[in-house]
């Protein structure tokens, strides 16, 4: 190879339509702020540049048909037959809130979405999905899993594209990305070294300083990157961002010598691929301009030269370094011999292998997004009917969520804000919110936007709010209950409208620390109450008067109202209502507000409970008193009774904790263990009673 194609299998150029310069504007503004570089330009820079790579945006701004990108993949892997060596076809396809190939078949959640499932197993097969997609079109590089850890809630450039704020999680969510997509026989490519989760600055727009000193760098950055490594990822993408402490003369990372080659090459061990992130962002050529940017990357240690702003200028001051002696002549064969070594890994010289038709994921990808819907602040209560007041910066969400509502039963006022409405705007929506039955307001980065959170302050009424980007919103003080999506794709809003109707459960637990965010455990009965396929029917429920919601509404009449299939109630000394002498217990055998029939456990106790037991027809048994925290003696050995009654008769007992009194009842009498916040765990290791509880 000559010194122009060794140089041009370094360079990485854009096909379809991009440009940084729309992330200046608010996200409802960015549509026209493109630019197109059409299939046919870009193949004629591949033929006369040999170039390497070509990293793919869809052409129309809704996105690409799968056959549209099998043609195009084919197309620019046709315009190497001057170099005989086939192209890198990168993307970025991270999920969510970043994803070019944009058509439902290829939707999946977003890291911080995948984070909040608990479950790294879903961020796996997330990423299975989309390297079995993307290699059946022609993909062979995709720039994802986003390593960095989220530790600035004012982020404006990473946010929910992180895996969260602790390293460790980040670290093991990273690493089920990077098995799953390489496992689909795509290149994973982790970013932005050396990490940028605690920046305020956007590095398309600018070059973000972040102050980690080299010990914060150790214990936050590095982690999942060092397990991305460990793992064997392919390639690292550098940032564009400065570190003092780890280069003082305050270069780009991407540029940084003692960063790329010193830290990534020689502590971290990493042999794979480095490339650049775009080097047309501001980060990259404000300093030096686009020609040294690209030449200044090659000399710190990247192989792969991605998107300069004039790819022709950049690839000629490439060249003329080389000749000059400025870039040494290892540097470059270093750099093309690992591009050249991934290309044989991936088996791109055994030729294009596509298939258009790949089955797609049906109700998988759904599944996944519902499992990382949270729900912070007071339980939800479903929309299914009344007026509901849509109201907030609703964008592309609009019909879906309406759409959603309205199918419920909800008549539907939706009033679209805008990302930063001014007054007038937020008085009108704050007037539709306080004349429906119910408001749905959404927000959308609010804690960046004045406007927004006018709007919050400015509807007074309870609402439910939904964050469908960062789960940050949830921090600024309004809304009865927080819906948070992690982002705002098709897929993610689906998944809320059913979250919002009741025809879905939220399974999701924040993988961030939200500031100033309200954080309620919800005790046992309102988790059944969401979800009744918890305990199998019928189902026994033994309560009393202290068994009640935060509204103070009766759990058992709250679980006939879920659709649990309570079948009988049993009552503890003092009966269901508690008005019982000591001593004594309730005489009637029917409950007057659910009609279920009552059962006395009150001194009764061996064979005789069995009997009760099995007479009741039950299956499940579940135990709501609010002594399961604070352990009235009685009610305590009442339940113990019940455990091992259900222990020999074969029925499943499930109890319903409730860490603390609500609605201000108050619990007196003896406490079993001062030590103990809950009964639950006690005596589970030594008394086989224990077996058969849930």
């Amino acid at each position: 190879m000559t010194v122009s194609d060794k140089v041009g299998q370094l360079f990485v150029i854009p096909v379809g339509r991009h440009s940084p310069n729309a992330l200046r504007l608010p996200p409802d503004q960015r549509a026209g702020a493109v630019q197109l570089d059409s299939v046919a330009q870009t193949c004629e820079l591949v033929d006369r540049y040999r170039v390497g790579g070509v990293c793919y945006f869809p052409g129309q701004a809704g996105g690409d048909d799968p056959a549209t990108v099998a043609e195009l993949t084919a197309a620019v892997q046709r315009a190497t037959h001057s170099s005989g060596v086939p192209l890198l076809v990168a993307t970025d396809q991270e999920g969510g809130t970043v994803a070019r190939l944009r058509t439902p078949a290829f939707a999946v959640p977003g890291a911080m979405a995948l984070a909040a499932t608990g479950d790294p197993g879903a961020a796996r097969e997330a990423a299975r999905i989309i390297g079995a997609e993307l290699r059946a079109l022609g993909i062979n590089q995709n720039y994802a899993p986003v390593a960095d850890v989220n530790v600035n809630p004012a982020n404006p450039v990473i946010g929910v594209r992180s895996f969260g704020s602790d390293p460790a999680q980040v670290a093991e969510y990273v690493t089920a990305q990077v098995q799953g997509m390489q496992d689909s026989g795509v290149a994973a490519t982790v970013k932005h070294f050396p990490g940028h989760g605690d920046t305020a600055t956007d590095s398309h727009l600018g070059l973000p300083v972040i102050e980690h000193d080299q010990q914060t760098w150790r214990k936050i950055d590095a982690p999942p990157f060092r397990a991305a490594i460990a793992a064997g990822v392919d390639a690292v993408m550098s940032a564009h961002l400065a570190m003092p402490a780890l280069d003082p003369s305050g270069e780009p990372a991407t540029m940084s010598e003692p960063i790329l080659t010193g830290l990534l090459r020689t502590e971290l061990g990493f042999d794979g691929v480095v490339v650049t992130d775009a080097l047309d962002m501001a980060g990259a050529r404000e300093r030096h301009g686009a020609e040294e940017a690209a030449v200044r990357a090659l000399l710190a240690g990247a192989d792969q030269l991605l998107m300069p702003a004039d790819v022709e200028a950049a690839i000629a001051a490439v060249v003329r370094a080389v000749d000059s002696g400025r870039v040494p002549m290892e540097r470059l064969d270093q750099a093309v011999g690992r591009v050249l070594r991934l290309k044989r890994r991936l088996g791109l010289f055994d030729g294009l292998h596509l298939e258009v038709d790949n089955p797609s994921h049906p109700g998988g990808a759904l599944a996944l997004a519902l499992a990382g819907i949270t729900v912070l602040g007071s339980p939800l209560r479903p929309v299914t009917s009344g007026s509901v007041a849509l109201v907030g910066c609703l964008a592309t969400g609009a019909d879906a969520l309406a759409a959603a509502l309205s199918a419920a039963g909800a008549q539907v006022i939706a009033v679209d804000t805008g990302s930063d409405p001014d007054q007038a705007a937020v008085v009108r929506a704050a007037e539709v919110a306080g004349a429906a039955d119910r408001t749905v307001l959404v927000t959308r980065s609010a804690w960046r936007w004045p406007g927004q959170q006018a709007l919050l302050d400015a509807v007074d009424t309870g609402f439910t709010a939904v964050a469908i980007r960062e789960p940050y919103d949830a921090g600024l003080g309004a809304g009865d209950t927080w819906v948070l999506s992690y982002g705002d794709d098709a897929l993610a809003l689906e998944a809320v409208g059913q979250v919002l109707t009741g025809r879905s459960r939220a399974g999701g637990r924040l993988p961030v620390d939200v500031p100033g965010a309200v954080m309620t455990v919800r005790i046992g009965i309102q988790r059944l109450c969401s979800d009744p396929s918890l305990l199998d029917g019928p189902v026994g429920l033994l309560t009393n008067h202290t068994g009640v919601l935060a509204d103070l509404r009766p759990s058992a009449l709250a679980a006939v109202d879920a659709g649990v299939r309570l079948t009988a109630l049993f009552g503890p000394e003092h009966g269901l209502t508690g008005t019982a002498q000591a001593g004594e217990s309730e005489a009637a055998d029917r409950d007057p507000v659910t009609g279920l029939p009552v059962f006395d456990t009150y001194k009764h106790k061996g064979a005789e409970l069995d009997a009760m037991l099995m007479a009741s027809r039950i299956k499940t048994l579940a135990v709501d008193l609010q002594d399961v925290g604070t352990r009235f003696y009685t009610y305590v050995w009442s339940m113990y009774d019940l455990m091992a009654a259900a222990a020999r008769t074969g029925i499943t007992l499930a109890v319903l904790d409730r860490p603390n009194p609500l609605g201000g009842l108050r619990a007196e009498g003896p406490i079993r263990q001062p030590g103990f916040s809950s009964f639950v765990g006690q005596g589970r290791d030594s008394d086989p009673a224990w077996a058969h509880v849930r």
